[in-house]
């Protein structure tokens, strides 16, 4: 059974109550908004199919609170373009073993859930001439793969009227080898388990999977946000993000694709 969606709804209730909360209190500011999205998130393990969740949509600065898509941020120290904060977010990568495709199902005996974690760290940002520059660090709080993770991004405003907003960036995330080893390692114990429940040799399956120890690695991506008023209280939003996967993510033997990416889709109403 998997435990994650009841934690990933538990947190995104909290955002949803905390954000509500701070907008009520800051409503001078019309600017902010609360929402709710779908996100459509690529699979990256073979058989698993693209799947969707609904997901919390922040675009708000009230006090020390920010929101910005589904992370939660807490403003400790700022001073002229600099910020320290704490920050609050949801991971992208998951694996349920019920989802795989009958075809693939073989490749995944022995083999737990990977949930996706609820992560909680610091964040770093600067408002460059040429834009903001952000340095965030993740840990999981929800003892999923207990490991942490870390994202360097640049974006940029370059089309801002009065009903729509263009943000484009690049980022590059860094992933330790404790969380590459809970989504992607294989174990011997593992392949042991996997014959005996196949009726197969322990040495036949080692074939078929391959035992894989991942080390850290480090991906590049690129994302894009259009936010678009239709109406003064309306706010339709189009969030795409793309991530080169490579190293330890592409050369495990549970994955089937090079690159992973997210679209999201949403609607907000302004406060």
């Amino acid at each position: 059974m998997r435990t994650a969606p009841t934690a990933d709804h538990l947190i995104k209730t909290l955002l949803y109550i905390v954000c509500f909360i701070s907008l009520q209190a800051n409503a001078q500011d019309k600017n902010d908004a609360l929402g709710i999205g779908y996100a459509l998130n690529s699979a990256v393990y073979f058989g698993q199919d693209a799947y969707g969740q609904a997901v919390p949509l922040l675009s708000f600065e009230a006090g020390n609170f920010y929101g910005k898509g589904s992370t939660l941020g807490f403003y400790f120290s700022r001073f002229g373009r600099v910020g320290f904060s704490l920050e609050a977010t949801i991971g992208e990568i998951q694996l349920d073993t019920n989802d795989i495709n009958s075809s693939q199902s073989d490749l995944y005996l022995g083999l737990n859930d990977r949930d996706s974690a609820i992560e909680a760290g610091l964040a770093f940002h600067y408002y460059s001439n040429v834009g903001l520059v952000e340095f965030s660090w993740w840990r999981d709080v929800s003892s999923s793969h207990d490991a942490h993770r870390t994202r360097t991004k640049i974006s940029r405003d370059i089309a801002e009227t009065g009903d729509m907003r263009i943000v484009p960036g690049m980022f590059a995330n860094y992933y330790s080898t404790k969380y590459n080893r809970y989504y992607f390692e294989v174990t011997e114990a593992q392949n042991r388990e996997a014959a005996d429940l196949s009726g197969n040799t322990y040495e036949n399956y080692r074939d078929f999977r391959p035992e894989y120890k991942p080390g850290n690695s480090g991906h590049f991506g690129l994302d894009l946000l259009i936010e678009y008023q239709m109406s003064p209280q309306t706010l339709a939003t189009i969030y795409y993000a793309w991530e080169d996967l490579t190293g330890p993510w592409e050369t495990s033997p549970l994955v089937e694709d090079s690159t992973m990416s997210t679209l999201v889709l949403g609607i907000s109403k302004r406060f």
